[in-house]
């Protein structure tokens, strides 16, 4: 009895059930089924790229805006440094013209100093040496070495004692010198000297370069005549 019902129940279901007829693919269906895969992994993979492509480009982009960012705070950093820069430039510029200002005022005061000592030194030499009988006395002379040959010379000079005449006459300066030709002396060009009562000059001289210098003398004569009546060097004391 059972399985008269159970014959009765399939056979009503496969009665209501439509019958659907699945036609089998033949190698054409099958091919056209494979090249529609093949195209939907082909969009897919493009559609891929197309994203992967489109990131990179957004992340380059990003990178680029970085970079360019920096490379303006850089060009930023170095126009302040720039600019610091001249400013500590000018800064400097104003110090060395504040230097070469009190330089030269040093020198001057110095100038002036060792003017004010010579007149001194001569003051002092009148009070101690004033030879009534002799017309000029040369009554102190300095030479100092300046460099390459030249050497500067300064002349105090004085008339004895109750002479009102001005004086005039010419220094002829001269050097002894040792060098590879042996022992010559060389005369320099003459300096005028004019006072009256005391007066002092100064000058130059230019000696060959390398030679030794034993001596330099400083002869006074008058206009009138070529004889010495005073002199002096650069070994006296």
């Amino acid at each position: 009895m059972p399985l008269k019902r159970l014959y009765r129940l399939q056979r009503a279901r496969l009665t209501a059930t439509p019958l659907t007829l699945r036609p089998a693919l033949d190698w054409r269906g099958r091919l056209w089924r494979a090249l529609l895969g093949l195209g939907l992994l082909a969009v897919a993979f493009a559609a891929g790229g197309w994203l992967g492509e489109r990131h990179g480009r957004e992340r380059a982009q990003g990178q680029a805006a970085q970079e360019r960012a920096a490379l303006e705070a850089g060009l930023a950093q170095r126009a302040a440094l720039a600019a610091n820069a001249s400013g500590v430039r000018q800064q400097l510029d104003v110090s060395e013209a504040a230097r070469k200002a009190l330089a030269a005022e040093l020198a001057g005061v110095q100038q002036q100093l060792a003017a004010q000592q010579q007149r001194l030194a001569f003051f002092d030499t009148l009070l101690t040496r004033n030879d009534r009988n002799r017309p000029v006395e040369l009554v102190r002379c300095d030479f100092e070495p300046l460099d390459a040959g030249r050497w500067r010379w300064r002349v105090l000079a004085t008339q004895g004692a109750g002479r009102d005449t001005a004086f005039a006459g010419r220094l002829l300066p001269a050097a002894t010198l040792r060098d590879a030709g042996g022992r010559r002396r060389v005369e320099l060009a003459a300096a005028p000297l004019a006072f009256r009562h005391y007066g002092s000059t100064e000058g130059e001289l230019a000696l060959p370069v390398g030679a030794r210098i034993e001596r330099i003398e400083l002869r006074l004569v008058t206009d009138n005549d070529k004889q010495p009546i005073a002199s002096c060097n650069n070994q006296e004391g």
